[in-house]
């Protein structure tokens, strides 16, 4: 009789810490997961002018060693019209940060390079650098010897990697930087880091959105739903095959030729 309650006891035991076991996965299952967004604002008028956000020429280039996907720009993309693809997105800083993914292992000297021009086709930045570990995705930042963003308007930018001196494989896009309104405003004051990454990304302000979440995550490596985060934002413009790539640094200024 003895053994017998024993034994209950130890089946009963048993049981008690497995479904706890599965209370505790189902638990990290559910804070894992994410419902962050990425609502996109009508794109503006196509201006005819070729973009892309993704290109893989230098697949082919015995230069440049390729890993997984094509050099990408991390930026929403939607069809135009005359089949160009619209690569653009909005931000209210005034120097935003951009996003790529570059999926060759460079050389040093192998750069990269970025450029920056008005509506007006003006150059207003422009400059190369080499990437510090490759491949993953790297981030650059207008300088502060950049003029700020103008609000409302457009800009074109481009993003190059040199696998060859003469052809260099690159992408590009647009930014526009906008003006918050003062009830996103308010809320954003109010509202937690995470908070706000939602409150850009649910109104259409991508740059700011992927470049907060960046930094947040950055700062705590180990927070799982910042990772999930990080997956669903990027899953929702279509870029969820990069999305497990590192981060990696970048830029170091190239040395003249």
């Amino acid at each position: 009789m003895l053994m017998n309650f024993s034994q209950s006891f130890k089946s009963l035991a048993i049981a008690f810490a497995l479904a706890s076991l599965a209370n505790l996965v189902a638990t990290f299952s559910v804070r894992a997961e994410s419902t962050l967004r990425y609502s996109p604002p009508p794109p503006p008028e196509d201006r005819g002018t070729p973009t892309g956000r993704s290109r893989g020429g230098a697949s082919r280039d015995p230069l440049c060693g390729i890993s997984g996907e094509p050099l990408t720009a991390l930026v929403p993309s939607t069809p135009g019209e005359r089949l160009l693809e619209i690569v653009w997105a909005r931000t209210v800083a005034d120097r935003p940060t951009f996003w790529f993914y570059v999926p060759y292992n460079l050389a040093p000297n192998l750069p990269v390079e970025f450029i920056l021009e008005d509506d007006g086709n003006n150059v207003l930045y422009q400059s190369k650098f080499e990437v510090e570990s490759s491949p993953g995705i790297v981030r650059f930042t207008l300088p502060d010897s950049v003029d700020p963003l103008e609000l409302d308007r457009l800009y074109r930018w481009s993003f190059k990697v040199y696998c060859h001196p003469t052809s260099p494989v690159f992408v590009r896009g647009w930014v526009e930087r906008i003006t918050l309104e003062s009830e996103l405003q308010g809320e954003l004051e109010t509202a937690t880091p995470r908070e706000q990454i939602a409150l850009f990304a649910a109104n259409g302000i991508w740059y700011d959105a992927i470049a907060n979440l960046a930094a947040l995550r950055h700062s705590q490596p180990e927070d799982t739903e910042l990772l999930a985060d990080w997956n669903s934002l990027l899953e929702s413009v279509g870029l969820q095959e990069i999305a497990s790539e590192p981060i990696v640094e970048c830029c170091t200024p190239a040395p003249s030729p």
